[in-house]
């Protein structure tokens, strides 16, 4: 447990002093899962248009808009072997929104979006 604790504290304070001298850290939104590849959305908040970094996927994945409700608003099949798909959002309501990445291997992601 202390070895955890530790760890999390040591990770914390890195993110803190990059957030200090990478002022863009801000406008990006992170999420890493338990096999420590994160998923990045920016600029979030966003206003038209969202750029979602994600793992690379040998085979099919899909980007879902899902809202706090759990409605699918939007779906966008990621292309094999890339890195990052762009997301048009201006129809959606201003709000919070939660993107999901699913590969085909059951590799699933989420993070949280701002729409302005």
């Amino acid at each position: 447990m202390k070895k955890l604790f530790l760890s999390t504290a040591i990770i914390l304070s890195g993110i803190a002093a990059l957030a200090q001298t990478t002022p863009e850290l801000t406008k990006t939104a992170w999420l890493t899962n338990n096999t420590g590849k994160a998923m990045q959305a920016y600029p979030n908040p966003a206003s038209d248009e969202v750029t979602i970094q994600h793992v690379s996927s040998p085979e099919r994945a899909v980007l879902s808009v899902i809202s706090t409700s759990g409605r699918v608003l939007q779906q966008r099949t990621v292309m094999p072997n890339t890195l990052q798909t762009q997301l048009h959002i201006g129809i959606l309501d201003k709000g919070i929104y939660i993107v999901k990445f699913e590969g085909a291997k059951g590799d699933v992601r989420t993070l949280r979006l701002v729409k302005q």
